[in-house]
Formats: structure tokens, C-alpha cells, sequence
């Protein structure tokens, strides 16, 4: 019987892997890990992770990052990551209802961080609540801690969510 080190083993060659640029194999590095150890929540960040970072080239990735994160919210419920990438994956993908629902569940002090601020504004615009969406970016763009690529990062979203004057905003906001 394989025994826990194995997968720690096939999740540490998927993370050099994947910081070699080698998608594939970084992918099969998690999937067999996740196969030896079906509980372990750290390989399902990883992957779901992999997945987010590689969205634009492969058109399935953003579905098997949502069915990641899904697996791993079912395994522990509590893990905020998860749950933060989750939404923030739900959003990119237009929907923005379940999007918010799990950011709704997240402790109030990282909903209020910029990351979470913005998933939510484009949550907000995206299900054409647009005064709510104004007064998110406000937060966001007084937030201290914001920076550029906390709007640049939900920027292509919110174009094609129609909300390119809130983008506006929030780049004004920088």
C-alpha cells in the first residue's frame, strides 16, 4: 500500500513541476497524489491553483478548478483559500451568484481585503446590482492596502460584465 509520504512526494513533484512551466505533468504530479491520498486538502489548493494560473490557454482548466475547489469545500468546509479561490473562479466564469454566496461565507476580515473586495464588486455588477457594485469599489478603491493588480486582475470581467464605468472608477481610485 502506497502510504502518506508518496502523495506528499507526487504533490511536491507537481509544485516543481509546475514552477518549471510544465503544466501536464505538474497536473498529473497533484491527480496522483489526490489518488493516493483523496483527503489531502493541500494537494487540492495546489491544483486548483495550477489550474487557475493556466485558464487562459487551456479552455477547460477554470472547470476542473471549480470541480477542484468543490472537492476540497466538501473535505473541509473551513478551508478559507479554497473557498476565497472558489468565488473568485465562480466569478471569472460568470456566475456570480454562487461566486458571492461563498464569499459571504468567509470571515469578515478577508471579505474586506482588496482581493475579496473586488470578486465581490464584480459579483455585484455582474448580477446587474450596480448600486451595490459602486458602493463595493468605493471600498475598494479607499481600501489602503489596494494595488493595481487588484484592479487589473478583474478588469477583463468586468468589461464583460458591462461594468467598464466601475472599472473606471476603480482605476481613478489607484
Amino acid at each position: 500500500d502506497p502510504s502518506p509520504a508518496d502523495a506528499s512526494l507526487y504533490n511536491l513533484t507537481g509544485i516543481i513541476e509546475a514552477q518549471a512551466g510544465n503544466y501536464r505533468a505538474a497536473e498529473a504530479g497533484f491527480q496522483k497524489g489526490i489518488r493516493l491520498a483523496p483527503r489531502a486538502v493541500p494537494i487540492y489548493e495546489n491544483l486548483g491553483r495550477l489550474y487557475q494560473e493556466h485558464a487562459a490557454e487551456d479552455p477547460t482548466a477554470a472547470g476542473k478548478a471549480i470541480a477542484t475547489y468543490r472537492t476540497l469545500l466538501r473535505l473541509d468546509p473551513t478551508d478559507t483559500e479554497g473557498r476565497f479561490q472558489l468565488a473568485r473562479v465562480l466569478a471569472f466564469a460568470g456566475v456570480y451568484a454562487e461566486s458571492e454566496l461563498h464569499l459571504r461565507k468567509l470571515p469578515a476580515g478577508i471579505l474586506a481585503q482588496p482581493g475579496a473586495l473586488a470578486t465581490l464588486a464584480l459579483d455585484q455588477a455582474g448580477a446587474g446590482r450596480r448600486a451595490e457594485a459602486r458602493q463595493t469599489a468605493a471600498r475598494l478603491a479607499a481600501h489602503p492596502n489596494l494595488v493595481e493588480a487588484d484592479v487589473t486582475s478583474i478588469a477583463g470581467a468586468l468589461e464583460r460584465a458591462k461594468a467598464a464605468d466601475i472599472e473606471q472608477e476603480l482605476f481613478q481610485g489607484l
